[in-house]
């Protein structure tokens, strides 16, 4: 099972997402739930065995890359990234 299922930011591709703000509101949650495994005992341990660290890893920065990326030209990534930017601390929590 691999929950890498986000892709890599769009920088030199098109932006064809017809539902930005649905994307984004999602990405929103898929980082709150990485953090509060990442700072939570017991939900840390249900996802022990199931998905590696280095999994929820990847996720992360690629959720954070398509927001940093997304932020250029949607106000709600604009948003969300100066929301988690500071969570994340630039990711440097996540490498």
């Amino acid at each position: 099972m691999s929950l890498t299922c986000v892709h890599g930011p769009a920088r030199v591709k098109q932006r064809l997402v017809p539902h930005m703000f649905t994307w984004i509101n999602s990405s929103i949650e898929v980082l709150l739930i990485l953090r509060m495994i990442r700072v939570n005992e017991k939900l840390r341990g249900v996802c022990e065995g199931r998905v590696s660290q280095q999994e929820l890893d990847e996720t992360t920065a690629l959720i954070l890359d398509w927001l940093e990326d997304i932020r250029q030209i949607d106000a709600t990534g604009q948003w969300a990234w100066t929301v988690f930017e500071p969570i994340f601390e630039a990711r440097n929590a996540v490498r």
